[in-house]
């Protein structure tokens, strides 16, 4: 996943961090995207989720939220006019009285396409559609010199009873394709001999989610459906979707649109992005921390907006493979991850020390100048590194110490920083006053009562490339991990929260159906809704999710707005599986995933890719839009913890 899809966005304009040099302002582009997604004035709110340069082009990510209904629209559009994705998300419950054609679809899709693709209309061409309950999926074909693309398309899902657009894609890696004239050493008639030589018979299996069962069949299949035309011979996947370089442009003048009329929260929208930090101030705390002479040319640039406030993170990407490098830098500057990736194990000779490794982690945490005090760099477990060093501290805040607040860091065996991971909270949420009425003392004693303090064998297990053994060491300590409220003394868990009856949930309608095992396991792994009936095949509510959720290994559920009883569907579930693996930022890199089901919408792409190679999900299809069940979610869970 190094190979991010990232971006370096336009210097010229150095007071706006993101921004293209075509013929169109921000403001104007914002417009474009309304007018061609019929986003009327009841969508108030407004922000700019993300901003990406690629291929010569910049991207911009927005979405609007019709406050009064939750109703939302996302909305890409790049630099020159042209609209890349469009999703609306509508929770109103639409009349069934009449249905519209699949010739009412492609009529709406086509008047759609014209306006959000301007001259790039004349390369696409439409092809089919699937029906689904509630919707049709268009699919085209888009060409160069009348020759379609294999491995892309464009697909546009209509509204089989509003005859409305809910999603469309049109792939923005395109843009960056170099295109030639066809040229083949090897005739048609050549390679369908080739393609007739190869064909297969194997047994092919199908899950049916409705009578829970696989449909197994005999097929014939071609062993490889791509062969060059050069030379008739296989093209394989991992070339097939190789990295792609180069650049789009467009000569197209900027229409002419009237003055601004966009919202209040649409300007500050904008506002929120041109705030960010800039690439300059970005590449100098990064050559200053790690000792590195980058310019502007050197590196790739993605902003994100952060999750718990209305500022943008900024990352920054090494462009060539060879010592490759990311750096994440928070809206104050402040350094929350980077990455190289040094191959530790080279460096065969003049190994550091773990005292010389602390000494290098020290030096870093003194150019960390962010205003906190921090307690001591404190060294991990090193015993299984045989080539880094692992360090950690916490940020203390009002003389406390803050635990979600860390920085940890790994030092390579040649004294290099592999890496920092770090965690900042915003500085308001501390101005509070603190009530200690337990000390600590007391705390242990109230603790001790509970869980007194005993001897265990802890056992450390040794790997090697040929085995591996188990060593028992000797130890003393409490038979599960707490905490103790400072005010009221009460024993909490280990992350706050109160500690609920803990005895194995044993649910009384499990037998045979296929999650029971899922269900069984999670049980006795602490997880469990607290009604005891299971009910698989029920959709997963929110309130589900939080009594699933009690150890908070899926981090606090913030209904926000949201109604306890709200349904959650496959792709949010899936968000959720992916923001508590910790790989949120790297799954938005959509472009460097191969789409793992037909299914999937592409701003998912990378996050059901990354829980299907890590074995979560499974089948033909993803289904993402649907309501996800009890059962569905328990696998899912389950498969994610035993396979982190």
């Amino acid at each position: 996943m190094k190979k991010i899809l990232s971006v370096l966005l336009a210097l010229s304009m150095l007071a706006v961090p993101v921004y293209a040099n075509t013929g169109y302002t921000q403001e104007q582009l914002i417009e474009i995207a309304k007018e061609v997604c019929s986003i009327d004035d009841s969508y108030t709110d407004f922000e700019i989720s993300m901003a990406n340069e690629a291929y010569g082009n910049v991207f911009y990510s927005c979405q609007w939220t019709n406050e009064s209904n939750d109703n939302s629209v996302d909305a890409t559009i790049d630099s020159n006019g042209i609209v890349y994705g469009y999703n609306l998300y509508n929770s109103e419950e639409l009349a069934k009285d009449k249905i519209y054609t699949p010739e009412d679809a492609v009529k709406t899709a086509d008047s759609f396409l014209r306006k959000a693709l301007k001259t790039e209309y004349e390369n696409v061409e439409y092809k089919s559609y699937n029906n689904y309950d509630d919707s049709y999926t268009l699919y085209y074909a888009i060409k160069h010199n009348n020759i379609a693309y294999y491995n892309t398309n464009l697909r546009i899902t209509v509204n089989k009873y509003s005859n409305k657009i809910t999603s469309y894609y049109y792939p923005y890696g395109i843009t960056g394709v170099v295109n030639s004239s066809f040229e083949s050493t090897k005739t048609l008639n050549e390679a369908e001999q080739v393609m007739k030589n190869s064909i297969e018979l194997g047994y092919k299996a199908n899950y049916d989610y409705n009578s829970k069962k696989y449909n197994v069949s005999l097929l014939y299949r071609i062993s490889d459906y791509i062969i060059k035309a050069k030379d008739l011979t296989p093209l394989s996947n991992e070339k097939l979707y190789a990295n792609e370089k180069g650049s789009g442009s467009s000569d197209e003048a900027a229409m002419d649109i009237a003055p601004s009329t966009l919202t209040p929260r649409e300007i500050e929208g904008i506002e929120d992005l041109q705030n960010a930090i800039s690439v300059d101030k970005a590449l100098q705390i990064l050559n200053t921390t790690f000792d590195k002479t980058l310019t502007p040319d050197d590196v790739s640039v993605h902003y994100e907006k952060q999750y718990d406030r209305d500022e943008y993170s900024i990352s920054l990407n090494s462009k060539s493979s060879i010592n490759y490098f990311n750096c994440t830098i928070d809206s104050e500057g402040r350094v929350t991850s980077y990455y190289t990736d040094y191959k530790a194990e080279e460096n065969t000779e003049n190994k550091i020390s773990e005292e010389e490794a602390l000494k290098a982690a020290n030096d870093l945490m003194g150019r960390f100048h962010y205003g906190y005090k921090t307690t001591p760099v404190k060294t991990n477990d090193n015993s299984l590194a045989e080539n880094s060093y692992s360090f950690s501290s916490n940020v203390i805040r009002n003389n406390y110490v803050s635990f979600d607040e860390y920085i940890n860091i790994r030092i390579g065996n040649n004294g290099e920083v592999l890496s920092v991971n770090a965690r900042y909270l915003p500085d308001e949420i501390f101005n509070i006053n603190v009530n200690v009425n337990i000390t600590p003392e007391q705390a242990y004693s109230i603790a001790s009562d509970k869980y007194p303090l005993s001897p265990y064998y802890c056992i450390k297990y040794t790997y090697s490339s040929s085995d591996a053994s188990g060593e028992a060491i000797s130890v003393y300590g409490f038979e599960t991990q707490f905490s103790i409220d400072a005010n009221t003394g009460e024993i909490l868990d280990y992350y706050g929260n109160e500690i609920t009856d803990n005895t194995i949930k044993e649910y009384t309608d499990l037998n045979s159906q296929w999650y029971a095992e899922y269900a069984i396991n999670l049980a006795y792994m602490g997880y469990a809704f607290d009604e005891d009936e299971f009910r698989g095949d029920d959709p997963l509510t929110y309130k589900g999710l939080q009594e699933l959720n009690k150890s908070r290994y899926l981090g606090n559920i913030d209904l926000g707005e949201k109604d306890e009883n709200d349904t959650i569907t496959r792709y949010e579930f899936a968000e959720y599986l992916i923001d508590t693996l910790g790989v949120k930022t790297v799954s938005k890199y959509n472009e460097i995933y191969i789409k793992p089901f037909d299914d999937v919408a592409y701003q998912y792409t990378g996050t059901v890719a990354i829980l299907k190679a890590m074995g979560v999900i499974d089948g033909d299809s993803f289904r993402g839009n649907d309501e996800i069940t009890r059962g569905e979610a328990c696998a899912m869970l389950y498969r994610t913890l035993v396979n982190e």
